[in-house]
């Protein structure tokens, strides 16, 4: 009995260690495990502070020194030989002055012929009207010292005066009509030939010699107007530009002071919303400038004087408006509603809800 107990015990012993494992171990035998290491991790962000002062939103204008008003000069007749041409290319002109002409030479012998006949009229004219107030003042003198029955059978000195009257009249009616002709010899002449309108600078002459005909409406010689030459310029911001208001131009390195002239002056509508041209009168002294010379102005759209501005990018537009991130003072990141103003290219107005020299995010 004794010995079935002992065998007993030994089996258990046998099962405890079979399900007990290592537990039945010493300490140091035991299966040691690495613990769990957690790293805090540092979050680091790229920022800009709210800046405080003036901010413009400008664009460049591009202006070209130019004449305003030119004018191309042609003739309105065809199949005419040219007779010459009497300018040069920038050759300064004053108003009136020949330009070009056709073949007058056939009108000039007609008009001098013509001239002549009206001289004869006229002196054949006179003499009748002299001859007229001789044989006048004679029968008056007759009448006079003859005896009555002797100064009846004497033209009166009225008599005379009619007589002559209506061979001077036929005279007079015979100029009136050879006048009349002349000025048609004229006007032919005048339409033969180009005359500057205006006070100018020749900037264009074709090419053309006596052996050429003329065709209608086309082009001879142009002349621009130096009075007017001015910087003019094709934008879409010709709103903006006000008459009278002064801009600053620079030109090679160099500043002008211009003016802003009304479009209208030189029959110019722009329509808004569209390019149009506006023109600058030059305000300083004198300059020489190279015709088509362009300078820059910087065109002041819309500005802020004296308020706050950051760069553009730390705005963020949502839904509910445009935001910014910065910290709170915990130093946590937090989302800031603003009120947003003028923009440029780089920067951005903000009205409300931030402080000059506040951090904030950019990414």
């Amino acid at each position: 009995m004794k010995k079935k107990l002992t065998a007993v015990c030994v089996a258990l012993l046998a099962v405890l260690q079979m399900f007990g494992g290592c537990a039945l171990l010493p300490e140091e035998d035991e299966v040691q495990h690495s613990p769990v290491v957690v790293e805090n991790t540092v979050v680091t962000y790229k920022t800009t502070f709210v800046m405080a002062g003036d901010i413009a939103n400008t664009t460049e204008l591009f202006c070209t020194y130019k004449p305003v008003k030119t004018e191309g000069y042609a003739f309105d007749l065809e199949g005419e030989f040219f007779d010459a041409v009497f300018v040069t290319e920038g050759q300064h002109v004053q108003e009136g002055d020949l330009l070009v002409q056709l073949d007058i030479s056939a009108i000039e012998a007609s008009i001098e012929s013509n001239q002549h006949e009206i001289d004869v009229a006229n002196l054949n004219a006179l003499h009748l009207q002299q001859e007229r107030d001789l044989k006048s003042k004679q029968a008056d003198a007759l009448q006079k010292i003859l005896p009555p029955e002797m100064a009846g059978g004497v033209q009166s000195s009225a008599e005379v005066y009619a007589s002559y009257q209506n061979r001077i009249n036929s005279l007079y009616n015979n100029i009136t009509v050879l006048q009349l002709r002349k000025n048609e010899l004229l006007q032919k002449k005048a339409e033969r030939q180009l005359r500057a309108g205006f006070e100018g600078n020749v900037t264009k002459i074709e090419n053309v010699t006596n052996r050429d005909l003329c065709e209608q409406g086309k082009v001879v010689v142009t002349v621009a107007d130096t009075a007017t030459s001015m910087f003019t310029a094709k934008t879409k911001y010709h709103e903006y530009i006000k008459p009278g208001q002064t801009y600053e131009m620079v030109l090679n390195d160099e500043t002008y002071t211009l003016e802003a002239v009304d479009p209208a002056e030189f029959e110019v509508v722009n329509e808004p919303g569209k390019d149009g041209t506006v023109f600058f009168e030059l305000k300083d002294a004198i300059a020489d400038f190279d015709q088509n010379a362009n300078g820059r102005i910087d065109l002041v759209l819309a500005e802020s004087k004296n308020t706050l501005y950051v760069l553009s990018q730390a705005i963020v537009t949502t839904s509910n408006g445009s935001v910014v991130y910065g910290f709170d003072e915990n130093g946590v990141m937090t989302m800031i509603p603003v009120e947003t103003g003028i923009s440029n290219d780089k920067y951005t107005e903000i009205k409300s809800g931030v402080t000059a020299s506040q951090e904030l995010i950019l990414e």
